[in-house]
């Protein structure tokens, strides 16, 4: 069974990104990248969905079997309802 660590690598390794590169694409550093693809954190839920259209997967193919594909699918309606909320904000404040 795969998880989300070695999908992440092994996806990064087929889009002949480096970790810098993606790094960059993403906007954060590369040691983030490199603690992901060794488990020590987890992405954020958008970094996460960054991932998913930059390789076009989808969250079950990105996350496998790991421990945090539960987390993310069970906060994933959190997260959309938050992510409306702080767009509905952004709106009302212009």
């Amino acid at each position: 069974m795969s998880t989300f660590q070695e999908n992440l690598k092994t996806l990064r390794i087929k889009a002949g990104l480096t970790q810098g590169q993606l790094a960059a694409i993403l906007n954060i550093s590369r040691s983030l990248i490199s603690h992901y693809e060794r488990g020590k954190r987890l992405p954020k839920y958008n970094t996460l969905k960054q991932l998913c259209n930059i390789f076009n997967v989808n969250y079950d193919e990105l996350l496998g079997s790991s421990d945090f594909s539960d987390y993310y699918k069970n906060n994933f309606l959190d997260t959309t309802l938050l992510d409306i909320a702080d767009k509905n904000d952004d709106y009302n404040s212009k």
